[in-house]
């Protein structure tokens, strides 16, 4: 079961350099704490899935040095040949504040039995040299990042700007930490502002008042040239960067989130 990266994951503009990305629009991004119903959305054959549900925690705070990020998938899927699976998916990281240092922590588990493990840290290169990996879990293990990479909630923040400007292409190389797919490229399109109070999440009140965006990302391994993507995700884009009406789409199945809570936490004491 893949994760939901930076969604909250949720690059450089596609007509800009990411410096003039970083003069645009300034964008606080609010702490929040999020929570989704999670259902099957379709699914073919091959997919081997009758049924799914689920549920998507999604949890980021400003900690005033940097950024904190949880996040926890946990899905049953009934399976078309009888009895079903149960996913757990978890992801915990940091984000310095300006955005060049990144801890995480990922645990993925099948019916209560470990099938990922990763844990490390990761900075980038300096005046557009690579950056690096370095690994706890598997414990020596290293790489490289590729110069231009960024970290999740840096990503966010770039699509908000792009949003903000009225941008409607942001293109950017994300690493996440999450495993083997940790690193793509990620190309977010962006849809028309959408004016407040518009649709169902307005019940939620720190969501009342605030525009909104309909955002879709495609990720793409970087040493692939297939055009189709590993996977995509849909979701509507608030301006504090809280995401609503979420979907997963792989190649043959997705999953459709719905919110159900929904809080913004305090800001630190700087």
């Amino acid at each position: 079961m893949k994760k939901l990266p930076g969604a909250a994951c949720l690059l450089a503009l596609a007509f800009q350099t990411a410096a003039a990305a970083a003069a645009g629009p300034v964008v606080h991004l609010a702490s929040y704490r999020a929570v989704y119903d999670l259902s099957l959305g379709s699914a073919e054959t091959s997919s081997g899935i009758a049924n799914l549900r689920g549920r998507l925690v999604l949890q980021w705070s400003d900690t005033c040095d940097g950024y904190v990020f949880d996040q926890r998938i946990l899905t049953e899927m009934v399976l078309q040949q009888g009895g079903a699976a149960t996913s757990d998916f978890t992801i915990n990281s940091w984000e310095s504040a300006d955005g060049k240092q990144y801890r995480f922590s990922l645990k993925h588990t099948m019916n209560g039995k470990v099938v990922e493990a990763f844990r490390g840290r990761a900075e980038l290169g300096e005046s557009g040299r690579p950056g690096k990996i370095a690994y706890s879990v598997p414990e020596g293990r290293q790489e490289t990042l590729p110069p231009g990479v960024v970290f999740p909630t840096e990503h966010n923040r770039i699509v908000v700007q792009g949003a903000l400007a009225g941008e409607q292409f942001v293109v950017v190389e994300v690493f996440d930490g999450s495993g083997e797919d940790g690193l793509n490229r990620v190309t977010a399109v962006l849809g028309a502002r959408l004016p407040p109070e518009t649709g169902d999440e307005t019940v939620f009140q720190p969501l009342k008042g605030l525009a909104a965006w309909p955002v879709r990302l495609a990720f793409h391994k970087l040493d692939e040239r297939k055009q189709l993507p590993t996977y995509e995700i849909g979701f509507r884009l608030f301006e504090n960067g809280v995401p609503t009406h979420v979907s997963l789409e792989y190649s043959d199945f997705s999953i459709a989130g719905k919110m159900t809570q929904v809080e913004i936490l305090p800001d630190p004491d700087c």
